[in-house]
C-alpha cells in the first residue's frame, strides 16, 4: 500500500469517525416529539408544505377557507418555497465543496470543519423555516379549520399505502420519554 492509498484510507476513516459521533447527535436534536406532528400535509420526500392547500379546491371547500385566507396561503406558499429553494441551493453548493475538500490529496481539516459548520447552519435555517411556516399557518386558519385539517391529514395518512411508516413513537408504541 503506497502513501497515497494510506492517506485516502486515513481520510475515509476520519470521515467515518466524525460521522459516527455527530450524526446521532444531530438526529436526536431534530427528532419529532412523541405524538407526531401538528397540522400540515407531507410533501415530496417528507418535507412539510402546509401552505400548498390553497392549490386544492376540494380541500379549501372542506375547510371553509375564505378568499382572503386562500390568498394568504398562496402568498405564504410562494415565499416559503422561494426561501427553501435558496437554502437548498446553498446546501448543495456546500456539500459539493465538502466533497471537493475530501477528494484532495491532503485534507485541510480547518476548511472541512468550516464547511461542516456552514452546512449545519443551513440545515438549522431550513428547520426554522419549516417551524415558521407552521406558525404562519396557525395565524391564517382559525382553530376549527386547523382541527379539521389535522383530522383530514390523519384520515389520509391512515388510508395511504404504508400507513404508519415513519411515525416514530406515535405508531402505537409507548414513548420512551414519557414516564
Amino acid at each position: 500500500m503506497n502513501s497515497t492509498q494510506k492517506q485516502k484510507l486515513l481520510n475515509r476513516l476520519m470521515v467515518l469517525t466524525v460521522m459516527a459521533f455527530f450524526l446521532p447527535a444531530a438526529a436526536e436534536a431534530f427528532q419529532r416529539p412523541c405524538g407526531g406532528s401538528g397540522p400540515g400535509f407531507q410533501g415530496r420526500h417528507g418535507r412539510m408544505f402546509p401552505f400548498g392547500i390553497w392549490n386544492n379546491t376540494k380541500l379549501c371547500q372542506e375547510l371553509g377557507l375564505t378568499d382572503s385566507q386562500i390568498e394568504g396561503l398562496k402568498n405564504a406558499d410562494f415565499t416559503f418555497r422561494e426561501k427553501q429553494l435558496q437554502l437548498h441551493s446553498q446546501l448543495d453548493t456546500l456539500k459539493l465543496q465538502m466533497d471537493k475538500s475530501f477528494s484532495a490529496a491532503t485534507v485541510d481539516e480547518a476548511a472541512v470543519r468550516k464547511t461542516a459548520q456552514a452546512i449545519s447552519e443551513i440545515k438549522g435555517k431550513l428547520y426554522m423555516l419549516k417551524i415558521d411556516s407552521r406558525l404562519e399557518l396557525r395565524k391564517l386558519l382559525n382553530a376549527e379549520q386547523l382541527q379539521k385539517l389535522e383530522t383530514l391529514k390523519r384520515e389520509r395518512m391512515a388510508d395511504a399505502p404504508m400507513a404508519g411508516h415513519r411515525q416514530g413513537h406515535s405508531a402505537g408504541r409507548a414513548c420512551p420519554m414519557k414516564p
